[in-house]
């Protein structure tokens, strides 16, 4: 009986861990954007953070940071664009983006948009072809105000005051 006990709390404790991570299973809903919408930068304003680290939800083979249960924005691109599709971030503190593309691939990135803000391009295609899941959490806890891109690639990004943050 102690095993069987032991064997119980050890599956729900490991069942807990999963949903307290980065999960796929929590988008409240996506934005579609369309070929003509992407051609110019679409924003979202958003709060970068979370309490998840990636290391203790067996992502940290991608990267460094802390990031919520739910993705902080999920969208759907209609239509054929002629290209990928970039993400970048500009924040008030050391960003980190975690995105979960359509063909269930993982990408990471930390400061590849400069100033210690994150930038991701996903190639079109099969990592299109249907949703994508996009966090935005910090690189050593914390939260700050934070503005996602999604731009056509090779398309402009609109200029972005530096972050101010003292992360």
């Amino acid at each position: 009986m102690r095993i069987f006990a032991l064997s119980l709390f050890g599956a729900l404790a490991c069942g807990t861990t999963a949903v307290a991570c980065p999960a796929l299973n929590m988008s409240t809903g996506a934005t579609t954007y369309d070929a003509g919408q992407l051609a110019g930068a679409q924003t979202v304003s958003l709060t970068a953070g979370g309490e998840n680290r990636l290391e203790q939800c067996g992502l940290g083979n991608l990267g460094f940071g802390q990031f919520r249960s739910a993705p902080d924005h999920s969208f759907v691109v209609s239509g054929a664009l002629p290209g990928g599709v970039t993400l970048a971030v500009n924040s008030g503190c050391d960003a980190a983006m975690l995105v979960n593309t359509a063909d269930g691939q993982w990408h990471f990135n930390d400061d590849g948009n400069g100033n210690l803000d994150p930038r991701i391009d996903i190639p079109a295609g099969a990592a299109l072809n249907g949703q994508v899941d996009v966090w935005i959490g910090t690189f050593a806890g914390g939260d700050c105000a934070a503005t996602l891109s999604i731009v056509q690639e090779g398309a402009a990004l609109p200029m972005m005051p530096p972050s101010t943050g003292d992360m």
